[in-house]
């Protein structure tokens, strides 16, 4: 496995999030490897974005969407933690990452979100793959 260069999150927003589709996301946790293989993404356009975290310009709490892409935002919605790839080429943009296919630490992750079914242990609410593009 290799790491996602900071240049590969340089780019549209919407681009990035279609080709981290199939990309492996990893979390170590101690010795322990957590991950899968991303399977939905969702794109978010910054300040002209009303589903952006950014939507109402600059907070204490979004500052990393204005930093430089490849950084990585993490925020609470709802008792569920929201994971965030930065990723623009000119101005703000954050990808969501809404599910991934768990391949590694299964059990560790049914522990820590215990669900009836494998298919809701690393996905969001809704379980279908799609990219929301703006409006404009």
């Amino acid at each position: 496995m290799q790491v996602l260069p900071r240049s590969f999150y340089r780019r549209r927003t919407d681009t990035v999030a279609q080709e981290l589709l199939g990309k492996i996301l990893v979390r170590r946790l101690g010795d322990m490897l957590l991950g899968g293989v991303i399977v939905e993404t969702e794109a978010y356009f910054g300040a002209d974005d009303p589903a952006s975290r950014a939507f109402e310009g600059l907070k204490t709490y979004n500052r990393v969407m204005f930093e430089e892409p490849g950084h990585v935002f993490i925020y609470n919605v709802h008792q569920y933690w929201m994971l965030n790839l930065i990723a623009h080429d000119d101005g703000v943009g954050g990808i969501l990452i809404r599910a991934i296919e768990p391949t590694m630490g299964l059990e560790t992750m049914k522990q820590n979100r215990p669900v009836k079914r494998l298919r809701d242990l690393t996905s969001g609410p809704v379980s279908y793959t799609h990219l929301t593009l703006p409006t404009n």
